[in-house]
């Protein structure tokens, strides 16, 4: 169960990191559209979660 509950914080502050990103990369007009942001928002939890 403590196994569980570790690996769900884990994701937690990853997804908690990825939105931190995201949201960096909007205020600095890295992207042209909402769509590419979500785009690289699920790129990246593709990429870090799996």
């Amino acid at each position: 169960m403590a196994k569980a509950v570790e690996q769900e914080n884990e994701r937690a502050s990853y997804e908690a990191l990825i939105d931190y990103v995201v949201q960096s990369a909007r205020d600095a007009q890295m992207f042209c559209t909402g769509e590419s942001v979500e785009a690289a928002r699920e790129h990246l939890c593709q990429t870090i979660l799996s």
